[in-house]
């Protein structure tokens, strides 16, 4: 081998050592950032696993909310209901004490026009008691004076 050969080797085997250098390097440096993407991945499945259970606890909480809703929302039905039932027996009892009431002012209305025609009545009868007394009356000075003629006349007859 000539010198130009080694010296051609050698600049071949420089290149060689430079792109094994460079090779290793970028060797190392996709390792280091294998490494570090790895790091990353568990970084990320650990906060992914960690958000999932936040996620599985936040259904629980809101199968929780939902069945409570639930259970409001048939209380509510039962008290609208109910409410109803008690609205609806309450407008009765208005109804009834509006026809009660109209029933009680005929009934006094009534009463009135009775203890009127009564005081009228009452009149006549005392003006006809009255008169009955007067008749009653002069009868008994018609029968006095009547026996006293039949008795005068009865002496005169003697």
């Amino acid at each position: 081998m000539t010198r130009a050969g080694y010296s051609q080797l050698s600049i071949n085997m420089d290149a060689i050592k430079n792109k094994m250098k460079s090779l290793k390097t970028e060797t190392e440096n996709s390792l280091a950032r294998a490494e570090e993407l790895d790091n990353e991945a568990k970084a990320a499945n650990t906060l992914a696993e960690k958000t999932e259970e936040q996620v599985r606890d936040l259904q629980k909480k809101m199968q929780h909310v939902e069945n409570d809703l639930d259970q409001t929302i048939e209380k509510l039905t039962s008290t609208t209901t109910k409410f109803e039932e008690k609205d609806k027996a309450f407008q009765n009892a208005e109804s009834e004490i509006q026809a009660l009431q109209r029933k009680l002012f005929l009934e006094q209305d009534e009463l009135s026009r009775t203890e009127a025609k009564l005081a009228t009545t009452s009149a006549e009868l005392n003006v006809a008691s009255n008169r009955t007394d007067e008749i009653n009356r002069a009868i008994k000075v018609l029968e006095t004076k009547n026996m006293m003629d039949e008795g005068r006349k009865g002496e005169r007859a003697l």
